[in-house]
């Protein structure tokens, strides 16, 4: 299952989350949705879309076309690089944002905002909590994105599927993506 978002949350306290369909729109071939998916189906997942952005902001997605052996893979070779000693992973941590904004993030701060704003102080004497939170990310391989290529380092503990897992994954999730981005312009075509 994958989260997106598109508009702020509208007052919601206890609204439960939405699921949003997407086996009408999604052709098991890979063609976009608009060849198997009728005028009515198209207009009622647009609705129910726009729905859930504008009244939670994020919704649920099922029957996304993504194959769980793809997911699984990518899971399994995730898990086996954050299980890995923390000098090997180190190894992906980026020495230059600008120039590869990608890779190892051994504390991600996810609370910079509440810090700021003052909402979450942590312990009594005012100091932020700090969000221990590991991260990957790899990016686009794609010259055409204007970003730079990934880079793939090979240590000695990944599995030999690493590389080949994640790019699949990556390559899915982008799939997914695009065709949640023709949904999202019809929605907002309304």
């Amino acid at each position: 299952a994958l989260f997106f978002a598109i508009f702020p949350p509208a007052n919601s306290e206890f609204a439960t989350l939405p699921v949003i369909d997407l086996g009408p729109w999604i052709h098991k071939a890979g063609a976009h949705g608009q060849d198997s998916c009728s005028v009515v189906q198209q207009q009622t997942l647009v609705d129910d879309i726009l729905q859930a952005c504008r009244t939670i902001g994020f919704f649920l997605v099922t029957n996304h076309g993504v194959d769980p052996k793809i997911i699984q893979e990518a899971w399994d070779v995730a898990a086996n690089f954050f299980d890995l000693p923390g000098s090997e992973k180190m190894q992906y941590k980026t020495t230059n944002e600008t120039e590869y904004p990608y890779g190892y993030e051994q504390q991600e701060q996810l609370i910079k905002g509440k810090a700021l704003d003052g909402s979450d102080t942590g312990i009594d004497d005012g100091t932020p909590l700090e969000e221990s939170k590991e991260t990957l990310a790899i990016g686009p391989d794609n010259p055409a994105s204007d970003m730079p290529l990934r880079r793939w380092i090979s240590t000695p503990n990944l599995p030999h599927n690493f590389q080949s897992a994640l790019e699949s994954y990556y390559q899915e999730m982008e799939n997914l993506a695009l065709q949640l981005l023709e949904l999202f312009a019809l929605a907002l075509g309304q």
